[in-house]
């Protein structure tokens, strides 16, 4: 059975979670809950069997992220969930380096709350059990894809790459690319071409774009190179895809 505390400054929360939910059925036994971060961390620090600390984002001095980053330098193998009032990206991306499992958005359901603890079983399980394969994506994982996902799309019209995604989440460039293509089935490099690909087309139906404006828009500062990778993904040239798709035969259109 694996051990589990609990925190959370608000006592009709603890209260829940102590007495509404049966820990054992789900393989867990809940040893102590606690009001205050700096409570819980002291409370770590002599007991190293601890698997799981679940515990709220926002309280008194220190943070539920706090106890996340101080309690991993007492015992690294602790796995982290978060309840917070509120998504904030901010959060999810600090939750992301210190390697949180999960967090939940209060107020959370027992629907979230059962799931939550099987998820937790089912890695924990695998993590003790090298031979055992979990297909099942952890959630800090998704969330880490996501991150990129939208760096990527904020970005693409510049000259924006793997290794400026792995500057923003404070991560290993290498860690990353083997992640996003596993989860993507395709590399972080294709997946921003295919976004500036993408918005290139939807610019070069407009009949009055010159091509290489368009092509330094969507992050490509050497016309040649545009051209190139264009027609890699489209079959086309940008020239030869405006004709297809517009009333517009002009074959210059630079």
């Amino acid at each position: 059975m694996y051990r589990l505390i609990f925190v959370d400054d608000e006592d009709m929360i603890r209260d829940f979670f102590e007495e509404i939910i049966d820990f054992p059925s789900y393989g867990f036994e809940l040893t102590a809950s606690f009001s205050s971060a700096e409570e819980a961390l002291r409370y770590l620090s002599g007991h190293p069997e601890i698997d799981v600390v679940i515990t709220d984002i926002k309280m008194g001095q220190m943070s539920g992220l706090d106890l996340c980053e101080e309690a991993q330098k007492l015992c690294p193998q602790l796995v982290f969930v978060l309840l917070t009032g509120h998504k904030n990206f901010d959060y999810a991306q600090r939750a992301i380096r210190q390697n949180v499992f999960d967090y939940l958005v209060k107020p959370t359901s027992f629907a979230d709350l059962s799931s939550l603890l099987d998820r937790l079983k089912t890695h924990l399980n695998s993590r003790n059990s090298p031979s055992i394969h979990s297909h099942s994506t952890p959630p800090r994982y998704r969330d880490v894809v996501e991150v990129m996902r939208q760096l990527a799309q904020q970005n693409f019209m510049t000259n924006f790459s793997l290794e400026n995604a792995a500057r923003k989440l404070s991560m290993n460039a290498a860690y990353l690319s083997r992640l996003f293509k596993q989860q993507c089935g395709q590399t972080y490099s294709d997946y921003l071409v295919s976004l500036r690909i993408q918005r290139a087309k939807e610019l070069l139906v407009d009949p009055t774009a010159k091509v290489y404006e368009i092509g330094y828009e969507v992050g490509y500062r050497n016309i040649q190179h545009f051209y190139k990778i264009f027609k890699q993904a489209t079959g086309m040239t940008p020239t030869e895809y405006r004709a297809a798709h517009t009333d517009w035969k002009d074959n210059g259109g630079l």
